[in-house]
């Protein structure tokens, strides 16, 4: 695939862009597996402490087993897909990556943030809801690019 490169500063943009990239699109598969990984026995954790010590509801839906498994897993293949495309085409991948999960992110606690009226929802719901989502995004941010570099 063809890359862009700024011929007056050649040097600069391969230096800063080679160590952050995965080298083969195996890497970057298991970089991704490895973060889905982490962001899901995370979540889980967090999940049990909602439940078990801060007395949130078990029948709110959006902390249901299969919701914070499905909703880790899914995010994270999406950020991993978005990082490969930005490694083809970017020349700083890692920062134009951490650019767009900030987007990302603030967007996505839109839905956190409106859950209370849910059954089973309350004010702790919503706050276990909100940190988990930004526990997943510092997760991905740091350990998808970190976990593709060049050894």
């Amino acid at each position: 695939m063809a890359r862009y490169i700024d011929s007056r500063n050649v040097d600069s943009v391969t230096d800063d862009a080679a160590p952050t990239r995965p080298e083969s699109f195996g890497q970057l598969v298991t970089a991704g597996l490895l973060t889905v990984a982490a962001v899901v026995l995370t979540n889980v954790a967090l999940r049990g402490i909602a439940i078990n010590l801060l007395d949130v509801s078990s029948s709110f839906a959006p902390l249901a087993w299969g919701a914070v498994i499905t909703a880790s897993v899914v995010v994270v293949a999406m950020a991993t897909v978005a990082f490969g495309l930005l490694r083809r085409l970017s020349h700083h991948p890692v920062r134009h990556f951490r650019m767009l999960a900030l987007v990302v992110v603030l967007v996505s606690l839109g839905g956190p943030l409106s859950a209370n009226s849910e059954p089973g929802g309350s004010t702790m719901a919503v706050v276990v809801l909100v940190v988990i989502h930004l526990v997943s995004a510092a997760i991905t941010v740091s350990l998808l690019p970190t976990l593709g570099r060049r050894r």
